[in-house]
């Protein structure tokens, strides 16, 4: 009998929130959405992928906008994607923002999904993502698909 990789137990490592975004799926992603971020709303002091960032832990406290307005990059922690999918919704209709988030899946069928879809373009990410940990590439892909959610600016 085949065991296909999202059928494989959960390893602990792939419990932990702790994986950086490649730059280059990063850049891939801005590049071909049109999307400039310079505040990144999800990170650490050694993952951040734009020049500005908020406070670690305290993401969704903060309003994720900037004196300029500027693009948002997200890769929210897995434990947390509803709250972070909810909260760039939010931001979106206070703020206007360009605001670019990759997302598992999975996530896109949730109750929670719902009240935001017609906010946002949904694109997929083709290929399971290697993400990095401690500035490494993992050992694994991830198990899940992904997607980038964006919430467009409107003018």
């Amino acid at each position: 009998m085949t065991t296909f990789l999202h059928q494989r137990k959960r390893s602990e490592a792939s419990l932990s929130d702790e994986y950086e975004t490649p730059d280059i799926i990063v850049k891939k992603l801005s590049k071909l959405y049109n999307i400039k971020p310079e505040m990144d709303v999800a990170c650490n002091d050694e993952n951040c992928k734009t020049p500005y960032r908020l406070p670690r832990g305290d993401s969704l406290l903060y309003q994720w906008s900037n004196a300029y307005k500027s693009d948002v990059w997200c890769n929210p922690p897995h434990s947390l994607t509803k709250e972070f999918v909810l909260k760039a919704d939010d931001v979106w209709k206070k703020e206007n923002l360009n605001i670019m988030m990759i997302i598992p899946a999975n996530s896109i069928t949730t109750k929670y999904f719902e009240k935001v879809i017609d906010n946002v373009e949904i694109h997929p990410i083709f290929g399971r993502i290697t993400f990095l940990v401690d500035k490494k590439p993992s050992s694994y892909p991830a198990r899940n698909g992904y997607f980038c959610v964006i919430w467009r600016k409107t003018y």
